[in-house]
């Protein structure tokens, strides 16, 4: 029996889940219900030695992954954080007591960028963060108007043809 990689595995059963909901119509799948599968017939494989697994790239990805997951979370708590240090320097609230933003580390950019402990920003830092965060919200609010446009265009295409799905359209 053929022995491939866990990548080529996860890559060519993605795809042929892809393309039997296309083929059949059935695009009512959930990704955790493809993940899933792709899980359960991945480890099934590594099992029974048909898989695969190369240690290092396992490990590199569970820690990208990993700390991916970390990043985000503290990016979607930085405002919070930096609200916390602002009531706190502003006067309107002491000091005192534990912080619960304090020693934790916040990520400065958006990808891959340093991370440092709340307490050591400094004045560049804030002011990078400030520069990065409104950089990055243009784009996403240019992405998300042009997919918006895009949508309405295809809405009216669609309608116009009598299109149920985008599939529909080059018939």
């Amino acid at each position: 029996m053929k022995k491939i990689s866990a990548e080529t595995y996860i890559r060519n059963k993605y795809a042929a889940i892809a393309a039997t909901a296309a083929e059949t119509g059935d695009n009512t799948g959930k990704l955790s219900a493809v993940k899933h599968e792709i899980v359960s017939g991945l480890a099934a494989g590594i099992e029974s030695g048909v898989i695969l697994l190369d240690a290092e790239a396992a490990a590199k990805a569970a820690v990208q992954s990993t700390v991916t997951t970390i990043r985000d979370r503290s990016k979607h708590g930085r405002a919070e954080a930096l609200q916390w240090v602002l009531d706190r320097a502003s006067g309107e609230l002491p000091f005192e007591g534990d912080s619960p933003y304090w020693d934790k580390a916040y990520p400065l950019g958006t990808h891959g960028g340093e991370d440092k402990v709340l307490r050591a920003w400094t004045l560049e830092d804030v002011k990078f963060v400030a520069e990065v965060t409104s950089s990055t919200s243009k784009l996403a609010t240019a992405a998300a108007e042009l997919t918006a446009q895009l949508c309405l265009s295809l809405e009216l295409v669609m309608g116009q043809a009598g299109a149920r799905s985008l599939g529909d359209l080059e018939k």
